[in-house]
């Protein structure tokens, strides 16, 4: 459930988010309408450049966008992108998370969210994840007592400032809308 009171300050994009908002831009561009996924997500990720929220992305998901066959369309949103590189401790929580039935891309994305590092910001983690994976969304929630206990007794371990590290918040597009304009 949402906290409608917290606004978030940082957001990491998956890649099924920034893949259907940029096919939503295309569509834009050539003057047609958008399916409802694309719409939700180009206009959550409009949103969210409008407000002051730092936006990020893995280096795997940046590295996609700046093939030349990509590029055209996701030159207008790199600009806003921050990746976040691989902290210390990602790889072990990403790991534990795999041990909960997460799948192996999705547990890094989650991963990065509490262990990525922003050294531009000198940063780390963020609060929130945008994601169209309903599944993992699902997973997530449901285990997420689960995953809590298993993230505290790792990071209550840990030194200064990765025992204040967080677990994100995993939220639609649709559902980031509904928060930003309820």
């Amino acid at each position: 459930m949402l906290n409608m009171t917290f606004r978030p300050t940082s957001v990491l994009f998956d890649k099924g988010t920034v893949r259907e908002a940029l096919r939503g831009a295309v569509r834009v561009e050539m003057g047609l309408s958008l399916p409802p996924r694309q719409q939700s997500a180009y206009m959550a990720i409009q949103a969210l450049r409008a407000e002051d929220v730092r936006l990020y992305v893995t280096p795997q998901l940046l590295h996609i966008l700046h093939r030349p066959s990509n590029l055209p369309i996701a030159s207008p949103l790199l600009p806003d992108l921050h990746p976040l590189t691989a902290g210390r401790y990602l790889r072990r929580w990403a790991r534990r998370l795999r041990e909960e039935g997460v799948s192996r891309e999705d547990a890094f994305i989650v991963s990065y969210a509490s262990f990525g590092l922003d050294e531009r910001a000198e940063s780390f983690g963020t609060d929130v994840v945008l994601t169209t994976d309903v599944a993992l969304k699902v997973h997530y929630e449901t285990h997420f007592d689960r995953l809590m206990e298993r993230f505290h007794r790792m990071t209550s371990q840990l030194k200064v400032p990765y025992r204040d590290a967080g677990l994100p918040t995993l939220i639609t597009p649709e559902e980031l809308l509904d928060w930003l304009f309820a």
